[in-house]
């Protein structure tokens, strides 16, 4: 807690590996924060060109944390966090995802911050094994160890993280019914003109269905699985198209083009990064998230707000997004059957496609809206800075 004087700005730093995270899921924080506090955003410019700049109430400090394990340059980054946090004598340090929050907690607690917020928002090693998962485990408990405090963005995280004993019960919390973010109900809702002219211009007809995988193209999203259940439906369905829109971060497009050949650019559609994902999600008959670790999943709660119907692994994180057989379908992870079979359930019921998006769109509205989700975070910095 800030022993200065209460008039004062608090000096409050976010550190992220990349500018995508804060822009897809902290600008409102940001500008909420900003209306009384001078912030300070630390993530690699050198990734992600396409989001930048963020243009956003706060000072932007560049440094190359990587999001892969790479022990020389992460030893150089912790030293030069450890610079930057002695020189600024910031009152608070905000740590999100995995390698940024190791470093900078670790730097933060050397450089005597006094309050360490970290948010737990998904976990790499939950899908790992063996030394790997052991590794990236430890990893987590330091960064627990070197915060004051900590979130997590679902219930069903909370629970995981405290079964793994990587935090106390005493220690971390979540704010309201979970998410990270929540969801802007007037962005994200129903539009059937915006609907309209974004399939026209990706040539996608009016009767057609249109599958939507909306993330990080990555093997820990399930990308692999999803083409393999994409492969068998386009065989089953002459009027179904599929979109993977997002990052290819691991050059899976390769195994796309393998696998679909003259049919990329026709029936599957790979547009790479979206500034509008709510065009997308309007556009979609149905949101795909087959991912095999999520903190919570914000797509969900974005598709749930647009009437869109949700087909998603049951996980942790995402059984707090999508309640199954409510507002979508939760199937096992890493299990190609099972994920065909929920799509092609949903492709032939228009009745529970529509029935599903509509119990989704309310319980966003009631739960999740925006503006509430961001007015907890930014109360609960508030009260860690004695405000």
């Amino acid at each position: 807690m800030r022993a200065t004087s209460p008039d004062e700005r608090p000096k409050v730093c976010l550190v992220a590996a990349t500018p995508l995270t804060i822009h897809f899921f902290f600008r409102k924080f940001v500008v909420a924060l900003a209306e009384w506090a001078d912030v300070t955003l630390v993530y690699n410019e050198g990734v992600d060109v396409d989001v930048q700049p963020l243009v956003l109430p706060a000072e932007i400090i560049s440094v190359p944390i990587a999001r892969q394990i790479a022990p020389f340059r992460d030893l150089v980054c912790l030293f030069n966090l450890y610079g930057i946090f002695r020189l600024r004598q910031f009152d608070l340090v905000i740590t999100l995802v995995p390698k940024a929050g190791l470093l900078a907690s670790l730097a933060a607690k050397a450089s005597r911050i006094p309050e360490r917020l970290h948010i737990f928002q998904g976990e790499f090693w939950s899908s790992k094994s063996g030394f790997l998962r052991f590794l990236l485990k430890t990893c987590d408990r330091i960064t627990a160890a070197s915060s004051t405090a900590l979130l997590a963005v679902s219930a069903s995280e909370k629970t995981f993280l405290l079964e793994e004993k990587v935090v106390g019960s005493r220690d971390i919390e979540v704010l309201g019914q979970g998410s990270i973010s929540g969801v802007d109900t007037a962005l994200f809702r129903p539009d059937r003109e915006s609907r309209h002219e974004w399939r026209k211009g990706f040539r996608i007809e009016e009767d057609e269905r249109l599958l939507l995988f909306l993330g990080r193209i990555n093997r820990d999203k399930g990308v692999e699985e999803l083409i393999d259940a994409s492969r068998r439906l386009l065989g089953d369905f002459s009027d179904v198209k599929i979109a993977f829109v997002g990052p290819d971060e691991e050059n899976l497009m390769r195994g796309m083009e393998t696998a679909f050949g003259k049919q990329i650019g026709t029936r599957i559609i790979c547009p790479g990064l979206t500034r509008t994902p709510e065009k997308w999600l309007n556009a979609a008959d149905i949101l795909v998230l087959p991912s095999y670790r999520e903190g919570f999943g914000v797509v969900a709660l974005e598709a749930a707000a647009c009437e869109v119907p949700v087909v998603a692994t049951r996980i942790h994180g995402l059984t707090d997004a999508v309640v199954d057989g409510v507002t979508g379908m939760l199937v096992p992870p890493r299990d190609t059957d099972a994920l065909h079979e929920a799509l092609s359930t949903l492709l032939t019921q228009p009745e529970s496609r529509a029935r599903l998006g509509r119990e989704g769109r309310v319980r966003a509205v009631a739960e999740f809206e925006q503006e509430v989700v961001v007015k907890k975070y930014v109360d609960f910095v508030s009260e860690l800075l004695g405000r």
